[in-house]
């Protein structure tokens, strides 16, 4: 069960972030050549933006799934488990946006 909840945080936002970009892609391409923003900053905004919905969803993931496969109930615990799928999550993300 472990495994398929990084899995799922994983592949669900690398293929959301990879159907994604291709369609941003020329809009970042015309506001880089007029010199609007860099590409550091369009970057940094866009796992900003990324963070929280990968948190949220990362959240929403995790929380009755630690529950149902009954592992320890202690709050510090808990909050590794929760910690770890946000950050792999927010790794398929960034993965998403180097293979799109």
């Amino acid at each position: 069960a472990l495994f398929l909840v990084v899995n799922n945080s994983v592949m669900d936002t690398l293929f959301e972030t990879v159907l994604q970009f291709p369609l941003q892609r020329a809009l970042l391409e015309r506001e880089y050549m007029n010199g609007t923003y860099a590409l550091g900053s369009y970057y940094a905004a866009l796992q900003i933006s990324n963070l929280l919905l990968c948190s949220l969803s990362a959240l929403l993931l995790a929380t009755p799934v630690y529950g149902l496969v009954g592992l320890s109930l202690e709050p510090a615990r808990v909050a590794v488990f929760v910690a770890t799928v946000v950050l792999m999550s927010l790794i398929g993300s960034s993965l998403g946006v180097a293979v799109g």
